[in-house]
């Protein structure tokens, strides 16, 4: 994403700093869950949404120089850099009103062990959850939250 496509991203208050972007995989039934999850609670309205099909999620993965391995998770492109998988999770949850901050506390957890739980739970999310044929769509009144 070149800095034009950006520039709603950006805040002249905060440096240029990059917003809460998370990109997720669109055609999963429990990224989609876990899209309608922060929605709801997201009251500021602080997070974005990129589907990792879009043309828009590939700039911003050339941008930060992901690896092709982490197209199948859950990614956190913020102010303090890019988070994936169970640390991008905690940063979200970090974010959003009370209660959702304390299981913050789970960072203590060594990332190895939080992201063997969640690549467990990532090989078998379609298998469990489901899969939908293409990108799930917005809400009317949550469209401008996704890039």
């Amino acid at each position: 994403m070149n800095r034009a496509e950006a520039s709603h991203l950006s805040s002249d208050n905060q440096n240029e700093s990059q917003e809460n972007v998370i990109l997720y995989d669109g055609v999963c039934n429990l990224c989609w869950f876990w899209v309608q999850f922060i929605l709801k609670r997201d009251k500021k309205r602080i997070f974005y949404f990129v589907p990792l099909q879009s043309e828009t999620a590939k700039n911003i993965i050339g941008e930060n120089k992901l690896h092709v391995a982490d197209l199948t998770t859950v990614v956190l492109v913020d102010d303090q850099g890019v988070f994936i998988k169970s640390s991008a999770i905690l940063r979200i949850l970090k974010k959003l009103p009370m209660p959702w901050p304390l299981l913050y506390g789970f960072r203590v957890v060594p990332s190895f062990i939080r992201d063997r739980i969640y690549n467990f739970i990532g090989r078998s999310r379609y298998k469990w959850f489901g899969r939908g044929e293409a990108c799930y769509l917005p809400g009317k009144q949550d469209q401008d939250r996704f890039l």
